[in-house]
């Protein structure tokens, strides 16, 4: 049956919060309930990109990870564009992707429960990857040794040993040398995903279990195999963290990490600083961030990176299933919001999404951790309002003709300020520019020094959409949305915030007159819209399919100028607050009620009531 991407709705978002706390994923034991959920994440992928399946039935790659592994081969054409092909992975034919798995078969042993690097987001035809940390030499020989007796036992068809690639060949020469070989394979399926640079989100250069190093960080190994990588340490606390965020109120506010514990022997790492010296972070000081601060730091840092390097990334933490998908799925929903990835999804088919493939479908046991109150997938959605400001936007910052990024093809301009020429890039100008049908007309150089951008309807935020339920029109509890001399976003305050701390929202339902009739702010502060005023003050606008853009970046609407970058702000709030909204509305509803030590299940009860409904 095939799966229509537009008929996913917020009661499908509600059934698959509900499944994944109760299931933990794998392919073994897949059920109906997770395979559809594949399948709406290949069909939502389909609306923006060529889509690739690698063959992982029965868990032969990888247990817990999709059982059919989707990879972006390149980003579909808009009219009057050309598709954007992923530069490192040519998979035209079944030849192409053969090899891949093939290559796959062979390193898979050489990561943490052979979580293999694998091309999850596609950006300006870059890779961004995950995986599990290298594997020990324990678990290399370890994990040869179960698959050489299994083979031995059940026997292994022809079949099976075509598929297999050079792997048995390690099992039957037992070969001295097979830490070196495996190692070897996995940077050479890196190298296949053009692969330069690796996040390393360990605390530690060597996870000990019972006192027995069980994996290790690309840094600490002995034979310096990975020398030739960027690898970055940004070290972030595990799952267990988490717990202290549960108890903490589900607060990150002055929740910080204690960087003492013996175990902990890594330290930030970040080459180049001087690249990134416009964030403006004291990255001295990461020991006393709390993790709201490192985690926004953090992403700051690597959506930055991300855009300024040539090649692809990987992002890993030990297994790869609670601090990888939490950065990944970030880093998502962040360029999503900024219009650069998946753009054609909307913020519930976006939300659909992320908790299905980058959390469940890559095997993180939510059951499991909201059991111990580790609640690090509730922590990655609750940091959505967090990470609304422009540091954390790549849309939002200019990029002039010196900028390192090679993807970036800046467009000649006229300034209206001076007569000199400047340079813009699409991104900034928005997609709807360079995805126009009309695109080789948008950048000439007419007089006034103003540059054409087209308005497409279908492909903007509506607001009053966005600030009021869909299903029955009551108030989702947004704040109003300020912006300073500065056209920086200032967010509401966290201790203000009706959802601050994750609760669902209080509900109520509010009249136009109610919205447009709010408060004023501070003088220096002036409201943005948030109902009909908005589409009231563009009509003219909207009839016309043109809006004027200077240089300086502001949109001329008839006597109305609105700052680019405030329009990229405010786009942004509204995409992040609506996923995050619709999450805790999901998740809530499909929530499992915990009992902590030392008080009573009554209590308990009551405590989870009034958290639902906003009175905590």
């Amino acid at each position: 049956m095939s799966i229509s991407p537009s008929s996913i709705n917020h009661n499908d978002v509600k059934a698959l919060c509900k499944y994944f706390k109760k299931n933990s994923y794998s392919v073994p034991n897949e059920t109906p309930e997770a395979k559809e959920a594949l399948d709406r994440c290949k069909a939502l992928l389909e609306l923006d990109y060529n889509v690739v399946e690698i063959n992982n039935a029965g868990g032969v790659l990888c247990a817990h990870y999709p059982s059919r592994i989707l990879i972006c081969e390149n980003e579909l054409p808009y009219p009057g564009s050309s598709p954007i092909r992923n530069e490192a992975l040519h998979l035209d034919t079944e030849a192409d992707v053969n090899q891949l798995r093939n290559q796959i078969l062979k390193a898979r042993k050489g990561r943490c429960r052979a979580r293999f690097p694998v091309p999850v987001i596609l950006f300006r035809g870059k890779n961004i990857c995950r995986s599990g940390t290298i594997a020990h030499y324990a678990e290399i020989y370890g994990r040869a040794t179960v698959e050489a007796v299994n083979s031995y036992i059940y026997g292994t068809s022809e079949d099976d040993f075509d598929d297999r690639g050079d792997e048995d060949q390690f099992n039957d020469e037992q070969a001295l040398d097979l830490e070196s070989t495996v190692r070897n394979n996995d940077i050479q399926l890196l190298r296949m995903y053009s692969v330069n640079t690796i996040f390393d989100l360990m605390v530690e250069h060597k996870k000990v279990k019972y006192g027995v190093y069980v994996t290790s960080s690309e840094k600490a190994d002995t034979e310096n195999r990975y020398s030739d990588f960027n690898v970055i340490n940004i070290p972030y606390p595990g799952c267990e963290f988490f717990k202290e965020f549960y108890h903490h109120g589900k607060q990150g506010r002055n929740l910080v990490f204690d960087w003492d514990q013996r175990m902990v022997d890594k330290t930030l790492s970040l080459p180049t600083v001087d690249n990134f010296k416009d964030l403006e972070i004291e990255w001295g000081s990461y020991k006393t961030w709390d993790i709201i601060d490192l985690t926004t730091n953090y992403l700051a840092f690597v959506l930055r990176y991300i855009q300024q390097s040539k090649d692809g990334v990987l992002i890993h933490c030990i297994s790869g299933w609670d601090r990888t998908p939490l950065f990944i799925s970030l880093i998502r929903v962040s360029l999503w919001a900024d219009g650069l990835i998946h753009k054609s999804l909307n913020p519930t088919q976006m939300l659909y999404f992320t908790i299905a493939y980058d959390w469940m479908l890559f095997g993180h046991n939510l059951k499991n951790r909201i059991e111990k109150f580790e609640e690090i997938f509730f922590f990655g959605f609750y940091m959505l309002k967090h990470i609304m400001p422009e540091k954390c936007s790549i849309k939002c910052f200019y990029r002039g003709n010196d900028d390192p990024s090679p993807q970036v093809s800046p467009k000649k301009v006229i300034s209206a300020d001076n007569g000199n020429t400047e340079f813009m890039d699409d991104d900034l100008l928005g997609s709807n520019a360079s995805q126009s049908s009309s695109s080789t007309n948008l950048f000439n150089e007419p007089a006034g020094g103003v540059i054409l951008e087209q308005r497409e309807s279908e492909t903007e935020m509506n607001v009053e959409s966005d600030i009021f339920d869909n299903e029955n029109g009551d108030f989702c509890g947004y704040a109003p949305l300020l912006l300073d001399d500065n056209s920086d976003m200032v967010m509401p305050d966290s201790q203000s915030s009706n959802e601050s701390n994750g609760n669902l929202p209080a509900e109520k339902q509010y009249s136009d007159n109610d919205v447009n009739n709010s408060p004023s702010p501070s003088r220096k502060s002036s409201p943005v819209p948030i109902s009909g005023s908005l589409t009231g003050k563009d009509s003219d606008a909207s009839n016309s399919s043109w809006t004027f853009v200077s240089v300086s970046g502001s949109v001329h609407s008839n006597d109305e100028f609105t700052s680019l970058r405030e329009r990229v702000s405010l786009n942004r709030f509204k995409r992040l607050s609506k996923v995050r909204n619709d999450f805790i509305k999901a998740y809530y509803h499909a929530a499992i009620v915990p009992y902590t030590d030392g008080s009573s299940s009554i209590s308990q009860v009551v405590n989870h009531f009034a958290e639902k409904v906003g009175w905590l």
